[in-house]
């Protein structure tokens, strides 16, 4: 990792999913450091050649790592054992969370958390609202308990459904897995939230404005730019639930 890019991008993404934790988004860092979507979206690009930051300091200590190794690449990312064998001083990567079976009975229900799917269909009818159920009768996803529990995931309140597209990358992909609490409707400003507007649907980041104003925001901001919803247009709006875990490739 010669470049402030390519260290910055190993500390947002690969380290958080060694670690057993969530990626972070641009625009994540950028609202925890203060600064605007696009100065983080610059130094993430590796075209852009970014030499650092003023905000160094304050993007290492969100990220947990060393601020020395972040600006120069000297010491080690995590400002505690050097590197070993040229790879940075990370912890094991954990299992994966998702398992795949054949029949439930396989799994120790000590070990794995079953959650099912979040069966989404098109709109119909003169509502044009997102037909969605959860599907009791299919086979489900499972997880390690552990994992669950460390990510405050309820089973009970909980489906999985796959991510589609790329309007919330990077922190979701296309094929990412995702687990959404269903019970949990009630817009906190920054979550991101599976919904239903104009009869689609959508996982979007969703801010309050003044005046009941709601902006659902995709991370990817530069493709696909944020909508204001104003109160007279709530209702054509639903939160199916909010979007408490995502699993994905590298």
């Amino acid at each position: 990792m010669n470049s402030y890019t390519e260290r910055l991008s190993w500390a947002m993404n690969e380290l958080p999913q060694a670690q057993g934790r969530p990626a972070v988004g641009q625009t994540e860092l950028a609202r925890a450091v203060n600064v605007k979507p696009q100065s983080i979206q610059y130094l993430c690009d590796a075209r852009n050649q970014a030499k650092g930051s003023r905000q160094t300091a304050a993007i290492a200590r969100y990220l947990g790592v060393s601020a020395d190794w972040l600006a120069t690449g000297a010491g080690a990312p995590l400002g505690a054992q050097p590197a070993q064998n040229g790879m940075p001083n990370v912890a094991a990567v954990p299992p994966r969370p998702l398992a795949v079976w054949d029949n439930e009975d396989e799994l120790d229900p000590d070990v794995y958390v079953f959650i099912p799917r979040l069966d989404v269909k098109a709109a119909c009818g003169s509502d044009g609202k997102v037909m969605w159920e959860i599907d009791q009768e299919g086979q489900r996803n499972a997880f390690r308990r552990r994992w669950a529990e460390r990510l405050g995931i309820r089973p009970d309140n909980s489906a999985t459904i796959v991510a589609e597209g790329d309007s919330m990358e990077p922190r979701i992909c296309d094929g990412d897995s995702l687990v959404v609490d269903y019970k949990q409707t009630t817009i906190q400003d920054g979550k991101i939230y599976a919904l239903s507007w104009q009869g689609e649907f959508f996982v979007k980041r969703l801010y309050k404005e003044p005046g009941g104003v709601v902006v659902l925001h995709s991370d990817n901001e530069a493709k696909y730019p944020a909508r204001r919803l104003l109160p007279e247009h709530l209702a054509e709006l639903e939160i199916i639930g909010r979007v408490v875990a995502v699993s994905g490739g590298v």
